[in-house]
């Protein structure tokens, strides 16, 4: 099943439980990153329907360090008082590739009282081939704006959604469509509101349409100061974004950054990995090692410069010196 028909289905909620209440397996597949808006979004409504309380999420930081594959077997296949959860995994290549090799066997054939879920990148790059295995929905076709129409009633019932639906005609969706999560960003700019959700739609929504190139790869490159390949997306997307995106953007990420390694120099990988979001896999692996809480700070203190200089009538070209800067360890030397 695609996306498309996915949504329709859910959308028509008696037809939806009919189909799907006994399914043990949903396997989510795409082209690429992990679509967290989407799911943040989806999997609650879809628990509701399937008639389970709430979502119970299994993370990559707790297998193989709180729970072994042993631990989780034996979770799936308790039930208290005959109860039914549903357990989500989410991006199942975060658990790595020994782990994720066990959990897919693991899931694959699991046939206990509740019901589990996941989503696996089959794109050409990850070398994953597409699978069929329990209740399939293919989530990398793009959505038109018949489809990102649907999904905001569905994340948005009538009563919930009126600002959400007044805001819909301002949504400029290209003739090849947009990802699915393209689509819940949208949606979460029109759920502000108001002035400002409609303002920032109608000046926004074009740039918003994010494209081929990676900000999480990006992020990762600049971390693991990847000069070629850093370099080469960031001269690709620069210009897709306005200067005002790549402060927020790389601020957010260094804040982030110096987070979890203050945590994490304290010994304690597991609670610093729960306290962030976006952060590139590999800097959480083993890049952090290779900075200091200082450098974070020196790096950030530019892009304050930057900030200050474009509302004082100045240009961007500090962002240029600051990926610069960055990948030539200059901040650590500061």
């Amino acid at each position: 099943m695609n996306i498309k028909e996915f949504l329709a289905l859910v959308a028509e909620a008696r037809s939806f439980e009919t189909k799907l209440v006994s399914e043990k397996r949903f396997v989510f597949a795409g082209s690429g990153t992990y679509p967290w808006r989407f799911f943040s979004g989806m999997l609650p409504r879809l628990a509701v329907q399937l008639g389970f309380a709430s979502v119970s999420r299994i993370d990559p930081e707790d297998v193989g360090t709180v729970l072994s594959i042993v631990d989780v077997e034996r979770r799936l296949h308790v039930s208290f008082l005959g109860l039914r959860d549903f357990f989500w995994f989410g991006d199942i290549a975060r658990f790595g590739k020994a782990l994720e090799r066990d959990l897919l066997a693991l899931l694959a054939n699991y046939q206990g009282p509740h019901t589990v879920g996941y989503y696996v990148d089959i794109s050409p790059k990850s070398g994953k081939k597409d699978s069929a295995v329990g209740f399939y929905v293919d989530c990398s076709e793009p959505l038109s704006y018949d489809d990102f129409s649907l999904l905001a009633r569905i994340f948005y019932p009538a009563t919930e959604g009126v600002e959400v639906m007044e805001g819909m005609d301002l949504v400029t969706i290209p003739s090849a469509g947009i990802s699915l999560e393209t689509a819940s960003l949208f949606l979460t700019y029109l759920a502000v509101g108001g002035r400002v959700g409609k303002e920032a739609i109608s000046v926004w929504s074009e740039r918003l349409v994010v494209p081929e190139h990676s900000l999480f790869k990006l992020a990762q490159f600049l971390f693991s100061k990847d000069r070629m390949r850093c370099l080469e997306l960031w001269h690709a997307v620069r210009a897709e974004y306005p200067p005002e995106f790549w402060i927020a953007f790389w601020s957010e990420q260094l804040w982030q950054a110096h987070h979890f390694i203050a945590i994490a120099l304290q010994g304690d990988l597991v609670l610093a990995k729960k306290g962030v979001n976006r952060l590139p896999f590999s800097f959480m692996q083993r890049d952090w090692r290779n900075y200091r809480l200082r450098e974070l700070a020196a790096a950030h203190s530019i892009l304050y410069g930057v900030d200050g200089a474009l509302k004082n009538g100045g240009g961007s070209a500090g962002l240029d010196l600051f990926i610069l800067r960055f990948l030539t360890g200059s901040f650590a030397r500061a």
